[in-house]
């Protein structure tokens, strides 16, 4: 079973941090470097599983040329791409480093505004992330003023050298996702118990994609066929609501931005593998072509995707997640603490 979509129930039911992919993907192209169109439905490929043989960790899979490549290779082919979006799994450290890597490539190759986008900050935040990157505020005012601990909470120190890079190179860093007081809403109550406020806020929801419907109840399990229709469409229209704002907030700065501007897209791979969830709705709304990276890790794995519909590019590695804290220790009794009494004996026959 795919790790990411093992860990999605939990993640959807919970934390609402939903949406996956979508069934379009880019063509082949004849030659690895060629700039990568806009996805149209046409271009869809039928998955593809192969046997449980898992790429070495470090491995990089080119789907669209069906080849194992380098570091520098994907960099150049991701040349055409305006919008790359790198998924991860939240707690793995080693994906958070190399999508460090890829942003630090792209900065040194491109001469065209480059921003970071990222799935981790909530809008009503932008202002600090902004100030952050001007160098007016230190990293753990920003961490404060975007309430980091409590609405991500993932360990801060495998997202910081990303931001780091931004400051240091004075990059955008825009927040991407929806408040969560909006989608928190609608998932218990539904859209009508939003304010005219919060309704105003949010961009066009496109609620009709049955492929994207399938895959989140198959996604949540036993959850999402056991709810009740209205529950499940609550939450259902909670995940497309946290899609539709950040592929929305993607277009819009590279609507801002200009022509050849470009932006690096940070999310959990639920977000990004088969393009449902923000890619395929950012090209739609900035008709701006990009490429699809997922992240892997190898152990736990019993198939393995190497169609282009679920990317354009695999990274595999091994666990990496920081370990889990021990135990706290039972306390020690207190030194005069007394003895519990002895248990009456049973009187003898």
């Amino acid at each position: 079973m795919n790790r990411f979509l093992a860990l999605l129930p939990a993640a959807t039911a919970a934390c609402l941090l939903a949406g996956c992919a979508s069934g379009r993907c880019c063509e082949r192209p004849s030659a690895a470097t060629a700039p990568m169109p806009v996805p149209t439905p046409s271009a869809a490929q039928a998955p593809q599983v192969t046997a449980p043989q898992m790429p070495a960790a470090g491995t990089i899979l080119d789907h669209r040329a069906d080849e194992a490549i380098t570091f520098a290779q994907l960099v150049e082919r991701l040349g055409g791409a305006r919008v790359v979006h790198v998924g991860e799994l939240h707690d793995q450290a080693a994906h958070h480093a190399f999508q460090a890597k890829v942003l630090a490539a792209l900065a040194e190759k491109t001469d065209t505004p480059l921003a970071l986008g990222l799935e981790m900050f909530f809008t009503p935040f932008q202002p600090a992330l902004d100030a952050y990157v001007a160098g007016e505020i230190d990293e753990q005012t920003m961490l404060e003023r975007t309430e980091w601990a409590t609405r991500w909470g993932f360990g801060w120190e495998m997202y910081a050298p990303m931001l780091r890079l931004c400051r240091e190179k004075k990059l955008p860093v825009i927040a991407l996702n929806a408040p969560k007081e909006i989608t928190r809403t609608v998932s218990r109550q539904g859209l009508d118990a939003l304010t005219p406020e919060q309704k105003a806020s949010l961009p066009p929801l496109d609620m009709t994609d049955g492929a994207h419907r399938a895959f989140v109840k198959a996604a949540t399990g036993g959850h999402g066929h056991e709810m009740k229709p209205d529950a499940f469409e609550r939450m259902y229209t909670a995940m497309v609501i946290w899609d539709e704002t950040m592929s929305s907030n993607v277009a819009a700065w590279l609507e801002q931005a200009g022509p050849g501007s470009r932006m690096v897209v940070v999310a959990g791979n639920g977000h990004i593998a088969d393009r449902y969830g923000v890619p395929a709705r950012a090209a739609r709304k900035s008709k701006a072509p990009y490429a699809t990276i997922v992240q892997e890790v190898r152990r736990g794995q019993t198939e393995r995707r190497s169609d282009t519909t679920y990317a354009d590019f695999t990274v595999w590695w091994d666990e990496s997640a920081p370990p889990k804290p021990p135990a706290p220790a039972k306390p020690a009794p207190k030194p005069d603490a007394k003895p519990a009494p002895d248990a009456p004996k049973p009187p003898s026959a």
